[in-house]
């Protein structure tokens, strides 16, 4: 059975939303999070090193940047637009974003031995539907868009842990 998408075509796959704990506080927090889409390029499946394209979630609205999608050979297209549906990608907004938010911090209450996760999630309409969770996440999707010292809490983290 296929889960139900949301009424937005452009927010049809996964997100991408890292939780850490704060090693001060032992809170966790969302240290970033990005949308995926799959493209022509990748057959539609949104993994970006087949040629999905990306766009970062600003965690405090949760609207989306631009898209991006980086060639083998490392050149960046930016899209505002979805390229093979059409549909708006840029400054559209994730559904619920505060209520997502408090969902994905209390499922990490849940587990503060996981210090760094980088969850895949699918939301549908009514639901928020976890994939996986990534250990110690790979951190190439969110620096297609800024580098990790511009996100100070995980930066401090990193730091804490020595892995900077």
């Amino acid at each position: 059975m296929a889960l139900p998408v949301t009424s937005n075509p452009s927010l049809d796959t996964t997100m991408r939303v890292a939780t850490m704990i704060d090693p001060e506080s032992g809170k966790p927090f969302i240290a970033y999070a990005v949308h995926r889409f799959g493209s022509p390029r990748s057959g539609f499946t949104d993994n970006v090193q087949q040629g999905g394209i990306t766009a970062k979630i600003d965690l405090k609205n949760g609207r989306l940047s631009m898209a991006h999608f980086y060639t083998k050979e490392g050149h960046k297209e930016i899209f505002e637009k979805h390229p093979g549906s059409q549909a708006i990608i840029f400054n559209q907004q994730i559904p619920d974003w505060d209520s997502i938010k408090e969902r994905i911090i209390e499922m990490s209450c849940r587990m503060p031995y996981l210090k760094y996760v980088g969850w895949d999630f699918i939301l549908t309409d009514d639901q928020l539907y976890v994939l996986e969770g990534n250990v110690a996440s790979g951190l190439g999707l969110v620096q297609l868009y800024n580098p990790m010292k511009e996100y100070p809490d995980a930066w401090k983290f990193f730091r804490h842990y020595g892995y900077v």
